[in-house]
């Protein structure tokens, strides 16, 4: 009895039709009772189609396939694997039950495995770095020499098709194949299987094809050369044997070529500009061509006075005749070397030379040797530049005066270069490995490193500034790029370049500063400048109004004394400018000279008579710069004018001076009105006027401190109010 379990108008069996797991039913003679969209898909059929059909048209009729249907007619749930319109895949066989008894089975699809569940177990096992990197045939066989694993290699060398592959795979036995034992291979295959890595001669060998379903049961006939490997695994208690093999079909054709026709031969070396030579041993003569001739710039009739010996580079000689003569003595299978050889010119050119031993005497030793030379110096040059390239990137990486990191995939860190050590205090050794926001990111900025690390991710090119911490955690101030390296749209890695800015941000404040300064200094000016104008202007008013001689004269006295004012506030100001702009000259430095100046053209102080001046000088050849000198001593003297107190007796200005041609000390003293406590804090400040009775600029004790900075010298100040004020000033020998 045939029954359907898809009906058209059953929301249930519409659940089952559009569901995403693939399934099919058959009853107990094969035949389809239905199957799901799904399955139809993945079959590669109309699931509407397949009704009544032979159910192993869709998931295979080998034996295994029919062992797991006749376990699930018999009411057994089982697995296992088939093939689904040419693929294999998991599958789940289970008995359908209704009232009247078992109806049929269905079968349940998984997930595909064809060509992946084989290596997948090597991977796990520890091979599959040799599978997948290895560039010749590999099989790996199980101690019963059935067959574990074929690289994709044997498939492309046989044509094989995956159905074919797998059948390969169920029924081939290499201690069951006659092509091998009629060989006399079988020795060798039982030593390789005793644990041994024995090396195959060279074999022909017929893929037979006849198990495979093909109508022509024998392919091509291949010339093999292979190598048993014994494999110890854990998982394996009698170990697994790999073959090894390269199809050396063109080399045996080649060579029945060259021994068939010289002449052909030499036309198409001659046509691909490589060189041939032919060396008879017994004889110790050498035949060249005309190309290996032309190579060096020589004709061939000139070759026969010229040792071989002779044109090769004197470094390379003595180890390139060894491997010659280990080949000669059979210790190789094939000789080759890159080297070094003079053309007719002088010149060294790179040769590539291949050759192997042809003919063999009776007694089985080298009797003719014959082989090629191409010349790579070209290649050389490039994988020179290459090199010099990758000297060169590894320099920059190392030197480059930024921090720089290579991060992994997972953001751990590779490698770190000099300028990351020093701006974070970290050593390679130490974080090697470590997450980079484990390391050098602030718990407060975690969120942030996170999101750069997603951006980079996504291959995007970040740069912003932040803080970071270096080893001592404390916080360094870093603008930060990342370059995320990516291959094929994926991301491999990440460079972080970190740019130390705690300079430039040290320069930026200051900046703010000086920007401050301009402000005040600007408002300064213009008060200054215009105060004295006024008062001239309003003297001369006077002086028109009045016309009295005497007064006119008391008049011209005022605005003497405000044009002074004025022309003393723009020598500081020029001062001032002059001192930031003018670099350091360095001269011998006369002290008694320039104070005596400087008392002569201060001499135009109110009540610059008044004081007594007392100058002490020590000297020995000190040197220092003369323009900054004066300007200290300059505004110093005129202070000292400036701010006496003339309720005093006598004022007096005592300056001490003791140099030598490492350092100066300079003191300067007064008796004047001195300076408030609360003023010594800011007397070194732009326009700051510690008394409000100061008819002075503001500016000269600025200037002072400017130019003593810019001779990396210091000043001190001692005072006390009432009864007078000290400078102490240190300044160190400058050099010539």
């Amino acid at each position: 009895m045939k029954t359907k379990v898809r009906t058209t108008n059953s929301i249930g069996a519409d659940i089952f039709f559009n569901q995403p797991t693939s399934v099919i039913a058959f009853d107990p003679d094969l035949k389809v009772i239905t199957c799901n969209k799904s399955f139809g898909v993945r079959a590669g059929v109309n699931p509407l189609e397949t009704e009544g059909l032979n159910v192993l048209s869709f998931i295979g009729n080998e034996p295994q396939v029919k062992e797991l249907v006749d376990k699930a007619l018999g009411g057994k749930i089982c697995s296992g694997l088939i093939w689904v319109n040419g693929k294999r895949v998991e599958a789940d066989f289970g008995p359908l039950i209704a009232e009247e008894g078992l109806i049929g089975v269905s079968v349940t699809l998984g997930q595909e495995v064809t060509g992946s569940h084989k290596l997948n177990y090597l991977s796990k096992s520890g091979f599959k770095s040799v599978i997948e990197q290895a560039p010749v045939t590999i099989m790996i066989f199980k101690s019963d020499g059935s067959v574990f694993y074929t690289n994709q290699h044997y498939k492309e060398l046989w044509g094989l098709t995956e159905r074919e592959l797998y059948l390969i795979h169920e029924y081939y036995n290499i201690f069951e194949d006659p092509q091998l034992t009629n060989q006399s291979i079988g020795s060798y295959i039982k030593k390789a299987f005793e644990g041994n890595n024995v090396e195959l001669p060279v074999i022909q060998y017929k893929m037979d094809y006849s198990g495979l379903g093909r109508k022509n049961a024998l392919s091509k006939e291949n010339w093999l050369m292979g190598y048993f490997y014994s494999l110890q695994h854990p998982e394996f208690d009698d170990g697994l044997t790999a073959l090894i093999f390269v199809d050396i079909t063109r080399e045996i054709d080649a060579e029945r070529a060259f021994k068939k026709s010289q002449e052909r031969l030499e036309m198409a070396l001659e046509g691909g500009e490589l060189g041939t030579w032919d060396w008879d041993l017994e004889s110790d003569a050498i035949v060249y061509n005309s190309q290996w001739a032309k190579m060096l710039g020589y004709d061939l009739d000139e070759m026969d006075v010229l040792s071989w010996e002779k044109l090769v580079h004197p470094d390379d000689v003595s180890w390139v005749k060894e491997r010659l003569n280990n080949h000669i003595a059979g210790y190789s299978n094939s000789y080759e070397a890159e080297y070094r050889i003079q053309n007719k010119l002088g010149e060294w050119k790179w040769v590539l030379d291949r050759g192997k031993v042809v003919e063999f005497t009776d007694e089985g030793t080298a009797k003719r040797f014959s082989g090629t030379h191409l010349d790579i110096t070209n290649q050389k040059e490039i994988e020179l530049q290459t090199l010099k390239a990758e000297q060169l990137l590894s320099q920059l990486f190392e030197n480059a005066p930024m921090g720089i990191v290579m991060l992994g995939f997972d953001d751990e860190i590779l490698k770190v270069n000099k300028g990351f050590e020093k701006i974070f205090g970290y050593g390679q050794e130490e974080i090697l490995g470590k997450y980079i926001n484990d390391v050098i990111v602030p718990p407060e900025r975690m969120k942030e490193g996170q999101k750069l690390s997603k951006d980079s991710a996504k291959g995007k090119i970040v740069y912003f500034e932040t803080e970071r911490l270096n080893k001592n955690r404390e916080p360094v101030a870093v603008m930060i790029y990342t370059l995320p390296v990516m291959y094929n749209g994926q991301r491999l890695g990440v460079y972080g370049i970190y740019v130390d800015i705690r300079k430039r941000m040290k320069v930026e404040e200051e900046l703010k500063v000086r920007n401050l300064e301009l402000d005040n200094f600007v408002y300064k000016v213009s008060h200054d400048l215009r105060a004295p104008l006024a008062s001239i202007l309003g003297l001369i008013n006077l002086i028109k109004l009045e016309g009295g001689m005497d007064q006119n004269l008391d008049y011209l006295d005022l605005m003497e004394n405000q044009v002074h004012k004025l022309d003393h506030f723009i020598h500081d100001v020029l001062s001032h400018s002059k001192n930031l702009k003018m670099s350091v000259i360095t001269s011998t430095i006369d002290f008694e000279d320039i104070i005596t100046k400087c008392i002569t053209d201060l001499s135009y102080l109110q009540n610059s008579e008044r004081v007594k001046k007392t100058i002490s000088v020590e000297l020995s050849d000190f040197k220092s710069d003369k323009w900054r000198i004066n300007e200290i001593f300059r505004n110093l003297i005129a202070n000292t004018i400036k701010y006496q107190d003339l309720n005093k007796k006598e004022s007096f200005m005592d300056i001490i001076i003791r140099a030598n041609k490492e350092e100066c000390l300079i003191t300067i003293k007064d008796n004047g009105i001195g300076i408030k406590k609360e003023s010594l804090p800011h007397i070194f400040e732009m326009f700051y006027r510690a008394t409000v009775s100061s008819n002075g600029s503001g500016i000269g004790l600025y200037i002072v401190k400017n130019a003593i900075d810019k001779l990396n010298g210091k000043i001190e100040i001692e005072s006390n109010f009432g009864e007078g004020t000290t400078f102490n000033i240190w300044l160190p020998a400058l050099e010539a």
